[in-house]
C-alpha cells in the first residue's frame, strides 16, 4: 500500500501474530504443525489473523513437532498428536504421544505415549483409534526396530508387529458395509511426497488386508460421508479414493498436509502457497473440485515455513455416542453446539442404519442419515421408551443429552452399526445440523 508508514506495518504484523487472548469461536480453524512444525494456532477464517495456542519444545538433540489435531469428546478441548525425533551418536529414534489441550486456558495434559508420525480418530465408544510407528534406526549397523501401534484404546495396547520399515501416517474410520472398519495409510522410509507406501485395512487386532500395495505417502486420509469415498492427499495431489484404493478423481494438483471434511460437501486443506510461500488453508468443493475459499495465515512468509500437519474446525455440530449397545443396556448421546444462539433452542435427534443418501435440509449442511424405517421411528418419536429425550431443548451452554435403550429381547452379537445425528432449530427453521456418529448393536 503506497504511503503506509513503517509503524503501521509493524502494528499490522503484531496483530497478525496474535489477535488477543485465545477465545475460540464457532468456525475458527485450529491449524497445527506450522512454523517448522512446532506451532498450534487458532485462525480466524474471515481475516487470516491467528494467535498461538501451543508451542512445543526443540533442542539440538531432538525435534518436537505438532501433528494431527481433533476435538476431544467434550467438543471443547483438543487432542493433539506430538512427535519427537531424537538423535544420538549411535541412533535416531521417532516416538510420540497424545496431548490434551484446553484452547481457552491453554493448559495441556499428556495423555498417552504410543507412536510417532501419528494419525488418530475418535471411535464410537469414546476411545481413540491411532496409527503410528515407533521407529529406531541404529548406527552404524543400519538395523531398525519399527512397530505399528495400530489401534490403541486408552486401556489397551495392541501392537501388530511388522517386518518392514514403514511409517503409519494416516487413519480413517469407515463404518459402512463393504470394507474394513479402519484404513491405515503408510509410507516407506519417511514422510515426504514421493515416498511409496500402502493402504491397509484393519480391525482392533491389527492389519487384516492390503487394499493397495502402491500408494504415494498419505499426508491425510478423510472419509467423505456423502459419497463413501476418501479424500486422500499424497504424491503431489489431492484425490478421492474408493474403498478399493482406486482414484475416483483428482481434486487438486497440490500437496496438502492436513484435511478436514465439512458437512456441506467441502473439505479444508492445509498447504503452502507455492508463489508467496504463505501458509494457507484452502476450501474445496468435493463434487466439483472448485476452490470455494482461501484463508492466508497473515505473516507466514518464507521465513515462517511449514505445511500444516493438522487441521480442525472449532465448535459447532458436535454429537457423540459413548459405548456399544448390548441387549438390556443404554447408549448415551451427547449434543454440544458451540454456535452462538444455539442455547435454549429445540433439538431433535434420529437414528438410521446407513449414512447415505444423506438428507438435504435446504440449509447447506446435509444430515448424514438415510431415510430408512429406523429413521422414521426415531425422528417421529414413535417409540419414546427406546429413544429417550430425542426431542427437547438445549441448555444455557447449547448442550443436551439423550440415550437409546436397547431392548433386552434383542439377540446378542448382532454387530449392526446404528448411526445418530440431529438438528437444532427455532421458529425460522433449522439452525444447526450435527455430525453423524454411531454405536454398535453388539
Amino acid at each position: 500500500m503506497a504511503g503506509t508508514c513503517p509503524l503501521f506495518s509493524v502494528l499490522l504484523l503484531a496483530v497478525a501474530a496474535g489477535f488477543g487472548a485465545a477465545q475460540p469461536l464457532d468456525g475458527d480453524l485450529i491449524v497445527s504443525g506450522i512454523d517448522s512444525g512446532h506451532l498450534v494456532a487458532l485462525v480466524r477464517p474471515a481475516t487470516g489473523l491467528w494467535t498461538t495456542l501451543y508451542r512445543n519444545v526443540a533442542s539440538l538433540t531432538f525435534l518436537d513437532t505438532a501433528g494431527m489435531v481433533r476435538h476431544a469428546e467434550d467438543n471443547e478441548d483438543l487432542v493433539l498428536a506430538e512427535t519427537r525425533s531424537q538423535w544420538g551418536a549411535k541412533y535416531s529414534e521417532i516416538r510420540g504421544w497424545l496431548t490434551r489441550l484446553d484452547p481457552v486456558t491453554l493448559t495441556t495434559i499428556r495423555l498417552i505415549d504410543f507412536a510417532g508420525e501419528a494419525s488418530f480418530a475418535l471411535d464410537h465408544d469414546g476411545t481413540w483409534v491411532a496409527a503410528g510407528t515407533h521407529h529406531r534406526y541404529l548406527y552404524p549397523t543400519g538395523t531398525t526396530d519399527s512397530r505399528l501401534a495400530g489401534l490403541r484404546p486408552p486401556a489397551t495396547t495392541v501392537y501388530h508387529q511388522v517386518a518392514t520399515n514403514e511409517y503409519f501416517a494416516a487413519v480413517a474410520i469407515d463404518r459402512d458395509p463393504g470394507g474394513p472398519v479402519y484404513l491405515l495409510g503408510t509410507s516407506f522410509g519417511g514422510i515426504n511426497s514421493v515416498a511409496s507406501g500402502c493402504l491397509y485395512g484393519a480391525d482392533r487386532h491389527g492389519v487384516v488386508t492390503t487394499i493397495l500395495g502402491t500408494l504415494a505417502c498419505p499426508f491425510a486420509l478423510e472419509l467423505d460421508p456423502a459419497t463413501g469415498h476418501f479424500v486422500y492427499s499424497g504424491g503431489g495431489a489431492v484425490s478421492l479414493l474408493d474403498k478399493q484404493g482406486a482414484v475416483v478423481k483428482q481434486l487438486a494438483p497440490v500437496d496438502a498436509g492436513a484435511a478436514r471434511v465439512n458437512l456441506d460437501g467441502s473439505v479444508w486443506l492445509g498447504a503452502v502457497d507455492p508463489s508467496s510461500r504463505e501458509t494457507v488453508v484452502v476450501k474445496l468443493d468435493i463434487a466439483s473440485g472448485a476452490v470455494v475459499g482461501v484463508v492466508r495465515l497473515a505473516g507466514t512468509g518464507p521465513s515462517f515455513g511449514g505445511v500444516p500437519r493438522g487441521l480442525e474446525v472449532y465448535g459447532s455440530r458436535r454429537l457423540a455416542c459413548n459405548g456399544a449397545g448390548a441387549p438390556g443396556t443404554r447408549v448415551d448421546i451427547r449434543l454440544a453446539s458451540r454456535r452462538p444462539g444455539d442455547a435454549h433452542k429445540p433439538y431433535r435427534l434420529a437414528c438410521s442404519l446407513a449414512r447415505r443418501p444423506a438428507l438435504d435440509l435446504g440449509v447447506g449442511d446435509r444430515l448424514g442419515l438415510a431415510p430408512d424405517p429406523l429413521f422414521l421411528l426415531s425422528a417421529l418419536g414413535s417409540v419414546p421408551e427406546i429413544f429417550l429425550d430425542f426431542a427437547g431443548t438445549t441448555d444455557a451452554a447449547g448442550q443436551a443429552t439423550a440415550a437409546v435403550r436397547i431392548p433386552a429381547s434383542f439377540p446378542p452379537n448382532l454387530g449392526v452399526t446404528v448411526f445418530v445425528g440431529g438438528v437444532i432449530y427455532d421458529g425460522g427453521g433449522v439452525r444447526t445440523v450435527t455430525n453423524t456418529h454411531w454405536f454398535l448393536l453388539d
